[in-house]
């Protein structure tokens, strides 16, 4: 299991409320899909992190946030 932690990124909620989030979180490479990624991605696990995996995770983030607005996302958080 390996855990990342990335840098501050701004999203925008829905009615254009800026805020920031500092996106975290846990994946495990399935070790018979190593070759294939390497093959087809040509980037190391490293790089993958930093660069594909990091921009779908903030992207995908940043899509279901601009779906509320911010009262909608802290006073209903723990569906988050």
């Amino acid at each position: 299991m390996q855990h990342i932690d990335h840098e501050a990124a701004d999203i925008v909620t829905k009615g254009g409320f800026w805020a920031t989030i500092k996106p975290s979180f846990n994946y495990s490479i399935n070790s018979g899909n190593v070759a294939d990624m390497f093959q087809n991605l040509r980037v190391g696990v490293k790089e993958m992190e930093q660069g594909r995996l990091k921009n779908a995770i903030v992207g995908s983030v940043n899509d279901v946030v601009n779906r509320y607005t911010a009262d909608s996302i802290f006073n209903h958080r723990e569906e988050f």
